[in-house]
C-alpha cells in the first residue's frame, strides 16, 4: 500500500476533567484519541478519513517510545490552538506529553503542565485537546472516494475550544456544579492566626485581639514595610531596564547569524540562557572551521555549504530524517517552536529538502 506523509490535525477530546468533573491540571492521564474513523483535513486543506484502530495506536506508541528513549527527551510539545504551526504566532508551551499508552477506548497521555497551562485549564480557559499526527498510510478510500489514512506518529498536542469534530459532550455538563462547596472556616482561621489545630476559643480570641491592636497602631512595622515596598519597586524597575539592555546587546552580538531581530529578541526574552547557549555553540562551530568553504572562506549563506549528499530510499525516509532533525533542534532549545526549528534545519541542512532524484546525484 502506498505510504505518504500527511500531517493530521486530530479531533478534540473531552479529557481535562476527573471523574467528579473537576479540572485536573497535573498528575492525571488524559485521552487524546478515541477509536473510530473520522473525517478531517490535513494542513494543506486536503480532506481525508482518519482511521484510528489497533494498528494505528500500536504504531503511534512504538514511535513515541523510540523517541522517548533518546537522551534528554523533553516530551512532546503541548501548545494552544495549534499556533506552533505558524512562525508569526506566540508558541509558549502549555505543557509537555511525557508518556502515552494504548487503552481499549483509544490513546491516553500523561502531561506535565507548565504553570501557565495548569492555570488556563484550572480556570476553564481551555477544555479540550487536539493531537497532531503524521506518517499517514493510505488504506483505501471511502464510498465517496475520500482517502482513508491511518496515522503512525504522534508529534504534538494542542489545547483548544474549537474541535475539528463537532458534537462532543460539553465538559462542564457534570453534576459537580451542584455539589456542596462548604469550607472549614475555623481551620482556615487557625491557620491564618498561626495557631495549633487544637487551639481553644480563648486562644483564638486573644490572637484576634492582638492582630487588631497591631492594625490600629502599626508604628515602626508599617514604616519598615513601606520602605521595603519602595525599595523592591525601585529594584524591580531597575532589573527590567537592565534586562532590556542585556537583551538588546545580545541582539547586536548575534545579528551576524542571519536571524531576524524580532525573532531573536523573542527567543532571548523567553529563555535567554538556553538561547545564548545555542547561539554560542553555533559561533564556536564557525570558529572551529565547520562553517567554511574548502578555500577557508567563511560561509554566510546556508546554500554555500557543500554537505555530502544523503541518499533516501523514499519520501517517507527523507521526511522521518527531517522530523528527527527538527526534534533535535527543539531538544537543544525547548522554547524553539516547531516552525522555527523547521526553518533552522532548512537553513543548516538544505540537502535534506532536495528531491530524492537530486539528493542521489
Amino acid at each position: 500500500m502506498k505510504t505518504q506523509r500527511i500531517i493530521i490535525v486530530g479531533e478534540a477530546t473531552p479529557t481535562l476533567l476527573n471523574r467528579e468533573g473537576q479540572f485536573v491540571p497535573t498528575g492525571d492521564w488524559i485521552q487524546v484519541l478515541r477509536m473510530g474513523e473520522f473525517l478531517g483535513r490535513s494542513l494543506d486543506g486536503k480532506q481525508f478519513s482518519q482511521v484510528i484502530d489497533e494498528k494505528a495506536l500500536d504504531a503511534i506508541v512504538t514511535a513515541f517510545n523510540r523517541e522517548k528513549s533518546a537522551t534528554n527527551f523533553p516530551g512532546l510539545l503541548i501548545d494552544r490552538d495549534h499556533l506552533s504551526h505558524y512562525s508569526d504566532k506566540e508558541t509558549r508551551a502549555a505543557g509537555w506529553v511525557m508518556n502515552i499508552e494504548k487503552r481499549a477506548d483509544g490513546l491516553w497521555a500523561m502531561p506535565k503542565w507548565t504553570s501557565e497551562g495548569a492555570e488556563e485549564i484550572a480556570n476553564g480557559i481551555y477544555r479540550m485537546v487536539s493531537p497532531v499526527l503524521t506518517n499517514g498510510e493510505e488504506v483505501g478510500q471511502t464510498a465517496d472516494g475520500i482517502a482513508r489514512v491511518r496515522p503512525g506518529r504522534f508529534i504534538r498536542l494542542a489545547l483548544t475550544n474549537d474541535p475539528n469534530i463537532k458534537g462532543m459532550v460539553p465538559l462542564a455538563n457534570r453534576k459537580n456544579d451542584e455539589t456542596d462547596r462548604s469550607m472549614d472556616y475555623k481551620s482556615l482561621l487557625l491557620n491564618m492566626l498561626g495557631l495549633a489545630e487544637n487551639a481553644d476559643d480563648t486562644a483564638v480570641t486573644t490572637a484576634v485581639a492582638n492582630a487588631k491592636a497591631k492594625m490600629a497602631s502599626p508604628g515602626k512595622d508599617e514604616d519598615m514595610c513601606n520602605r521595603l515596598r519602595g525599595e523592591i519597586e525601585v529594584l524591580t524597575n531597575r532589573n527590567k531596564e537592565l534586562e532590556k539592555v542585556v537583551i538588546e546587546a545580545d541582539v547586536v552580538k548575534y545579528r551576524g547569524l542571519g536571524l531576524k531581530d524580532e525573532d531573536l529578541r523573542s527567543q532571548l526574552v523567553a529563555n535567554r540562557a538556553g538561547t545564548v547557549k545555542l547561539l554560542d555553540a553555533i559561533i564556536a562551530n564557525k570558529k572551529a572551521g565547520k562553517d567554511t568553504t574548502e578555500d577557508g572562506t567563511q560561509i554566510h549563506n546556508a546554500s554555500q555549504r557543500r554537505n555530502p549528499p544523503e541518499k533516501f530510499a523514499n519520501e517517507k525516509e527523507r521526511a522521518d530524517r527531517i522530523e528527527a532533525e527538527i526534534r533535535d533542534a527543539q531538544i537543544a532549545n525547548r522554547d524553539l517552536s516547531y516552525q522555527a526549528a523547521h526553518d533552522h534545519v532548512r537553513r543548516h541542512k538544505p540537502e535534506l529538502f532536495r528531491p530524492i532524484e537530486d539528493s542521489a546525484n
